[in-house]
């Protein structure tokens, strides 16, 4: 079970920075400045996303034994993760509220063509 949940926060944490850093890495910043931005504005959402997602998904039972065929794997995943974006929600309001967070990648969007 650990290595699993281990497994699937590494790949969150590698989605989310790769998904950020496509759009900086394309107006033209460099890969270090991009990185920064990256970190920045998804670290503390992904900590919190992966934390309430993987609790719920814990709380429920055998969902972590699941199958990706049994629909308690994908049921419980679509409500730890519905849940997670309420919690992660106002983690992101806030530094957005004060140009921070992604709306440092929001000014690098629609920069490239």
């Amino acid at each position: 079970m650990l290595p699993s949940i281990g497994l699937a926060v590494v790949l969150a944490f590698v989605a989310a920075y790769a998904l950020t850093m496509r759009p900086l890495l394309g107006a033209g910043l460099p890969v270090r400045r991009a990185l920064r931005i990256a970190f920045a504005a998804d670290t503390l959402t992904i900590i919190v996303m992966e934390t309430v997602d993987n609790a719920v998904i814990l709380a429920i039972p055998s969902a972590v034994e699941a199958g990706l065929t049994n629909p308690l794997f994908w049921g419980s995943l679509v409500l730890g993760l519905g849940i997670a974006w309420v919690v992660a929600f106002p983690v992101n309001r806030w530094p957005l509220s004060r140009g921070q967070g992604h709306a440092l990648v929001a000014a690098y969007h629609g920069e490239h063509n």
